[in-house]
């Protein structure tokens, strides 16, 4: 882990670099991927901070996976530099960056809709639409189906969170009966 302000820097200078190329999203993915595999093992991640293994053999296992996420050039390069810089635990943070500046470029924002059941089509679209009006950006819309839920549906839209369950309903109805007994 790095500091925010640190991930952040690194992140805007890859976006400046992507962006000459109008690479954004294919950055995205690439760092995307190789943050995952990162996060996903021990050994990896071990093996690519720690100061004990030399670089020729951090170089290698980094060569690797790149190799075999057929990352572009400009991943590639970075991805080095991080390692490097000994800046390598810091991918996550560094990616969590990347997205957040690359999805307020291009006007994006993540959303997630929380439902006893799943969505159809037309639902999902719809409320995809009414959400871009709401934000007045383009909504990535990830749908999770809760069957602990009694009915209704939460929304969460970056920070903010809409919540319309029928559980929320009954709790704010219990609060108002209790306060006018008092």
């Amino acid at each position: 882990m790095i500091p925010g302000a640190l991930a952040r820097r690194y992140a805007r200078a890859l976006l400046e670099l992507a962006a000459e190329k109008g690479l954004e999203d294919k950055i995205l993915g690439e760092l995307g991927s190789f943050a995952e595999i990162f996060h996903g093992s021990d050994d990896l991640r071990q093996t690519l901070t720690s100061i004990m293994v030399p670089v020729q053999v951090r170089r290698k296992v980094l060569d690797e996976i790149l190799r075999r996420l057929m990352a572009s050039d400009l991943t590639k390069k970075f991805l080095l530099l991080l390692d490097a810089k000994n800046r390598m635990v810091g991918v996550e943070d560094i990616h969590r960056s990347y997205k957040s500046l690359v999805d307020e470029k291009l006007g994006r924002v993540d959303a997630e809709v929380i439902t006893p059941s799943p969505l159809g089509m037309a639902e999902s679209a719809a409320l995809k639409q009414k959400l871009e009006k709401v934000t007045g950006k383009k909504v990535m819309l990830q749908q999770t189906v809760d069957e602990s839920m009694i009915g209704g549906i939460i929304t969460r839209v970056g920070n903010l969170v809409l919540d319309g369950s029928v559980k929320s309903f009954l709790e704010e109805a219990r609060q108002s009966l209790m306060s006018r007994s008092q």
